[in-house]
């Protein structure tokens, strides 16, 4: 009887038609960070700063640590190189005033590294926009009067201005283990390494020489009632309580920055997750390192600069933020989607 029943549900599923395949689903944005919500007003419909034309824009890359060797963990310093040309092809595609490379252009690669900066700066040749370098703790694998030469610097720290907004360039380094041998910055980076043994030697100081240019130009922006925006590769505020990847003077600069009375933002690399965080009217921002992009990712950014506000773009991991300027500061942060950036302002890397 069993054989008989086995028999006639085998027949009966013989004769039905075969079962459709399973469709594959569209592809769909899988947000990496659940916890955000996206607010209503930074919508473009809605955004009241979106029917305002930006006064310029620019580009921020940070942390590109490219070499010619073998991955490192999470670092993945050969592919750095592609990552490099998608963001240039993604930067071109804006009308921007200008780009800043927040240091850490290459990771250091013994005698190669000079060859290693070579071949990243010609990737960076196709970048329709003026692209200016900050000095970062890896780019001093080449010694410093030859990479001021490659990226065409003058100094390691400089101005420049652009529709009534000034913008500061520091070297983070410039008291430093990399400092010139005999050199005053030499000896007051061994002062501060014998008095705290533990400071780690891949950040450095401000020296005073420099402070001292910081000060001036910031008063000099003051009386020209100008906005300031400081670029730096190391951060001034510990990045979610770790201390060990500031400047190792960071409470002096801090006080420099927050007694100005113009300083709007500081932006800098360095520290690889990225963080942010407002003290004091300031808008402290760190870009994730491009180094560390998650695969069929990238991480970089477009910052478009209006009167009362910096909207920041960001492309692969890099949140999206909208910085209020004044007194009535508030922030936007948009969700991070992967594999690449679900954008709210414009296009993505195809």
């Amino acid at each position: 009887m069993r054989a008989l029943v086995a028999l006639m549900i085998s027949l009966a599923a013989a004769l039905l038609p075969p079962a459709a395949k399973p469709q594959p689903q569209p592809w769909r944005p899988r947000h990496i960070e659940e916890r955000v919500q996206v607010p209503s007003y930074f919508n473009p419909a809605t955004n009241p700063a979106q029917s305002e034309k930006p006064l310029f824009r620019f580009g921020l890359i940070a942390d590109v640590q490219y070499a010619d060797k073998d991955a490192r963990g999470i670092r993945r310093y050969r592919e750095s190189a592609v990552s490099l040309q998608q963001c240039v092809a993604e930067l071109n595609r804006h009308p921007l005033a200008f780009s800043v490379n927040l240091g850490d252009l290459i990771d250091g690669n013994g005698m190669a590294s000079r060859a290693d900066l070579a071949y990243i700066l010609k990737l960076l040749d196709p970048l329709k926009a003026r692209l200016y370098h900050v000095i970062g703790n890896h780019c001093l694998a080449i010694d410093r009067p030859e990479l001021l030469r490659m990226l065409h610097l003058k100094n390691t720290y400089y101005a420049f201005q652009k529709s009534g907004w000034r913008f500061l360039v520091l070297d983070g380094m410039d008291v430093s283990v990399a400092s010139p041998p005999g050199s005053r910055e030499s000896e007051q980076a061994k002062q501060y390494l014998q008095k705290d043994p533990k400071l780690p030697d891949y950040n450095g100081a401000i020296g005073a020489k420099q402070m001292a240019w910081l000060r001036e130009q910031l008063s000099s922006a003051k009386r020209s009632n100008q906005k300031a925006v400081v670029f730096c590769h190391h951060p001034v505020l510990p990045a979610g309580g770790n201390d060990d990847v500031v400047l190792w003077n960071y409470q002096d600069v801090l006080h420099v920055l927050e007694n100005s009375g113009c300083v709007v933002a500081y932006v800098c690399g360095h520290y690889h997750p990225g963080s942010y965080a407002e003290q004091n009217g300031i808008h402290h921002v760190t870009i994730p390192g491009m180094v560390e992009s998650p695969e069929k990712s990238n991480r970089f950014a477009i910052v478009s600069v209006f009167r009362d506000s910096l909207q920041i773009q960001g492309f692969g991991t890099v949140p999206s933020r909208v910085l209020r300027l004044g007194p009535a500061r508030e922030i936007a942060v948009i969700p991070r989607f992967g594999p690449i950036q679900a954008e709210l302002l414009g296009s993505v890397i195809p």
